[in-house]
C-alpha cells in the first residue's frame, strides 16, 4: 500500500471527509494555494521540527514561518530548530521533502498547533504531486495527536 493510499484509508476509516484536486506540480504551500485557487491564509502546512532529541509536527498557517521560540516556551525545551531535509527523508522515507502530512500518530511524533488557528483551514496533506488533497481542521483534528 503506497503511503497516499494509506493515508486515505486513514481517513475513510475515520469518517473524515475530504477532497483531492489535481494541480500543476508546485513546491511552496502558496504555490500550492495559487493552484488550487484557495487563498493561501486558508491553507494549513505540516513543518518537522526538532524539540531537544525527538521531532514533531507543527501545524500553521501557510504564509506563516514557525515560531521556534514560543515553541520552545510551550514545550519547555532547551532548543527547537527546522528539521534538515536528510532528517525529514530518514524521518518519513515515503513522503516527498515538503510534503509532509499531519498525521504524527502515524509516526509516533505529536503535533502541535496553535490554540487559535482558524478551525476552518484547509489542510494541505499532499503537496508536491498531484492530486492535493484538502480536508478542513475541524473535521480533521479528532484523528490528529494534537497539542496545543
Amino acid at each position: 500500500m503506497s503511503e497516499k493510499e494509506r493515508f486515505l484509508k486513514y481517513l475513510d476509516d475515520n469518517q473524515v471527509r475530504y477532497t483531492l484536486i489535481s494541480h500543476a506540480r508546485v513546491f511552496t504551500s502558496q504555490q500550492v494555494a495559487g493552484a488550487t485557487h484557495v487563498p493561501g491564509k486558508e491553507l494549513a502546512k505540516t513543518v518537522i521540527v526538532k524539540i531537544d532529541d525527538a521531532f514533531a509536527m507543527a501545524v500553521l498557517p501557510a504564509p506563516r514561518k514557525v515560531n521556534l521560540k514560543m515553541l520552545k516556551a510551550v514545550t519547555g525545551a532547551k532548543e527547537v530548530r527546522l528539521a534538515t531535509e536528510e532528517e525529514m527523508e530518514k524521518l518519513m522515507p515515503a513522503c516527498e521533502v515538503g510534503a509532509m502530512p499531519p498525521f504524527g500518530n502515524l509516526y509516533n511524533l505529536p503535533v502541535y498547533v496553535k490554540s487559535h488557528l482558524p478551525k476552518m483551514l484547509r489542510l494541505s496533506l499532499m503537496r508536491a504531486h498531484t492530486p492535493i488533497l484538502y480536508a478542513w481542521l475541524t473535521a480533521i483534528s479528532n484523528v490528529l495527536s494534537i497539542r496545543r
